[in-house]
């Protein structure tokens, strides 16, 4: 029986070993592309070598989108990109879907995938998975329910602030002069909140799948809004409020607009920042398990000088 299930231990260890190792996330030049576009690349793949790990090398959605990303910066070829993109889709294709038509998702980026007709049926298949996603939601809304574990106001105020997030961002109706109209009075609306709570809006609150709409809020922001909220952030990373991953998008944005690069690898086109603070920033905001203790030992300190750079 022990030999049983040490074969059994052995097989599943090994299996999930050459999942994650079925990608190549240490890749080399082997395409010559610019220096810019590999070290995007490299850190988009560390990043999510990190992520498939911590889940035990299972890959889901948003992986499978990354490494698709970063192989199409890498020069890799149709036949190797449009596989792991079908992959992404079928795992979560409401998701998938909405990333394919953001903004920032540009056709252009994705010739050397897709011919103009391939890329238009993509991206029309991915507009209706949103819309009848919208659809189906609108008409299975359930109503609040005064006897619910959150409180039923607190629901409503923070599912109407992510409704509103979306309106003019989301396929088919981009209007970005509109969302930005939007954008501030949601602005306004996650500082209230805050005033009103003293905390973030995290999950202990409005339940996980609503735990992202205030960083989502303040993601979408102006830098000033960005720089305020970045401890609040951290601080329900650190309490389990919020999942982790979203802050590195939140740094980058910061970065971004301050020096023009960007650390974690979220911003596409943005040149991967190299330099001594960058990667402090980058130690600090991976969450190791070490830093994590050290952070919470330490006393509060101010993160404008992390981004204080000449």
């Amino acid at each position: 029986m022990l030999r049983v299930l040490l074969i059994l231990s052995i097989t599943l260890m090994s299996s999930t070993h050459l999942m994650a190792q079925e990608f190549n996330y240490n890749p080399k030049n082997e395409n010559n592309v610019d220096d810019m576009s590999f070290n995007l690349a490299k850190t988009i793949l560390e990043e999510t070598s990190l992520q498939v790990n911590e889940n035990n090398g299972k890959l889901n959605y948003a992986n499978l989108w990354n490494i698709a990303v970063a192989y199409n910066l890498l020069g890799k070829t149709a036949d190797e990109i449009i596989p792991i993109l079908e992959r992404s889709k079928k795992k979560n294709p409401y998701s998938f879907s909405l990333i394919f038509t953001e903004p920032m998702n540009i056709k252009e980026k994705w010739l050397r995938c897709f011919t103009n007709e391939e890329y238009d049926r993509w991206y029309i298949e991915a507009q209706n998975t949103v819309a009848k996603h919208k659809a189906l939601a609108e008409k299975t809304k359930k109503p609040f329910n005064a006897n619910q574990k959150y409180d039923p106001e607190l629901i409503k105020a923070i599912t109407e602030i992510k409704l509103a997030d979306s309106k003019f961002r989301d396929a088919g109706d981009i209007n970005m002069d509109k969302q930005r109209l939007i954008d501030n009075e949601n602005m306004v609306k996650i500082d209230a909140l805050h005033d009103k709570y003293n905390c973030y809006i995290g999950k202990s609150m409005v339940g996980k799948d609503l735990s992202y709409v205030m960083w989502s809020v303040i993601q979408h922001s102006n830098l000033t809004f960005m720089e305020k909220y970045l401890p609040v952030v951290n601080k329900a990373i650190l309490d389990k409020e919020l999942d982790k991953n979203v802050i590195k998008m939140l740094v980058d944005r910061i970065y971004t607009i301050k020096h023009d690069k960007q650390i974690f690898g979220s911003q596409l086109g943005v040149e991967i920042a190299t330099d001594t603070e960058a990667l402090a920033l980058k130690e600090k905001y991976s969450y190791k398990p070490s830093n994590v203790a050290k952070t919470k030992k330490r006393k509060k300190q101010s993160f404008d000088a992390w981004f204080n750079q000449d």
